[in-house]
């Protein structure tokens, strides 16, 4: 994790950025909170580590100018030795999500980082199903909400390597989105087929498949399977939570429900299209047959002729017949009317 530690006494900020670097996380720090408001407007951090009393801006304040911000969460601990329980609501009150008590130590600080990152994973999950809700709202071509997909569970759950594949009707499968993160040919290659196998699995087994350093999960709407969602790492020894299994899972269904409501979408569209097709071959239609029979009653029409006009009416009816089917599959509720395939208009009568 990134932290960001605020302190003016150099001796502290020192050890801070020792003890928050042996245990495995990015620290930066600044001498004071108005250099420390700068340092996380420009770079953001998943933890800020603040002392109370600073110069210039005191931790509380600097607490309240984070939250107030559009920055994703980031969980706050204010370093104090004003450990009085009206120091203790002030600070909760400004939105500080902990403290540490002056003097501390490396248990201490530990405990409170397991913390911290237990609840900024769920802040950044909540946030990803946030931003992926908002864009399945408003998406237009599946290729977009699969790319979007990809994008925000790779970053969420610090993948490598990430493939996005859609299921075809005759069972087939393709990959219509993927991510490389600064993998080599053979690692990628090698981790591409990794992914290959997860996915199948998730898709076989219909729920979060896993292998070293890999998973996979399953893109189903309504118990039809739509496609899968696979993410992996180099690292063999990294192992996905149950945690991280749900969120992907809720992330994929997600998609699922985007995607079946785009293709709802293309499917209204094609049917307005062939209503109003069928509509139109139904006027048109109507008044080609109408003349065709009323030329095949004329008296002393050449043979070859008509022949002709025999298969024209032939012809026609044989389309009307197609328009009438047409218009039972788009399920077109309509005023009753003449059917084209049965007795036609007498044109003879109308204009007489």
């Amino acid at each position: 994790m990134r932290v960001l530690i605020a302190e003016d006494d150099v001796g502290i900020r020192e050890l801070l950025h020792d003890l928050i670097e042996r245990q495995g996380n990015s620290p930066f720090v600044a001498r004071d909170g108005e250099e420390a408001w700068a340092l996380f407007r420009d770079q953001g951090a998943e933890v800020i580590i603040s002392d109370w009393l600073m110069p210039r801006l005191e931790g509380p304040e600097l607490c309240r100018r984070v939250r107030d911000s559009d920055a994703p969460y980031a969980y706050f601990i204010l370093l104090t030795a004003l450990g009085d329980q009206q120091h203790h609501l002030t600070g909760r009150k400004s939105g500080a999500d902990d403290y540490l008590a002056k003097p501390f130590d490396m248990e201490d600080l530990a405990a409170r980082m397991v913390t911290a990152e237990r609840v900024i994973t769920m802040h950044r999950r909540r946030e990803a199903l946030l931003r992926l809700a908002r864009h399945v709202a408003t998406a237009t071509e599946p290729a977009a909400l699969f790319s979007t997909l990809l994008d925000e569970a790779l970053q969420l759950n610090r993948a490598e390597a990430g493939v996005v594949t859609q299921a075809g009707v005759d069972g087939s499968s393709s990959i219509v989105a993927q991510q490389l993160v600064g993998l080599n040919e053979d690692a990628a290659r090698e981790l591409m087929d990794g992914l290959q196998t997860v996915a199948a699995a998730a898709a076989s087994q219909r729920r979060p498949a896993t292998e070293s350093g890999s998973i996979a999960v399953a893109l189903i709407h309504e118990g039809q399977l739509l496609g899968t969602l696979a993410l992996g790492t180099r690292d063999s020894r990294r192992v996905f939570t149950r945690e991280e299994a749900e969120s992907l899972e809720t992330m994929g269904t997600l998609c699922a429900a985007g995607l079946a409501a785009l293709e709802r979408a293309r499917l209204e569209g094609v049917l307005l299209a062939a209503r109003t097709a069928q509509h139109e071959l139904n006027n048109r239609l109507g008044v080609v047959l109408g003349y065709a029979e009323m030329l095949a009653e004329y008296p002393g029409l050449p043979e070859p002729m008509a022949e002709l006009v025999s298969e024209i009416v032939s012809g026609a009816k044989d389309l009307a017949e197609t328009v009438d089917q047409l218009r039972r599959v788009t399920r077109i509720r309509e005023t009753p009317r003449p059917s084209l395939t049965g007795s036609t208009l007498d044109l003879h009568e109308s204009v007489a």
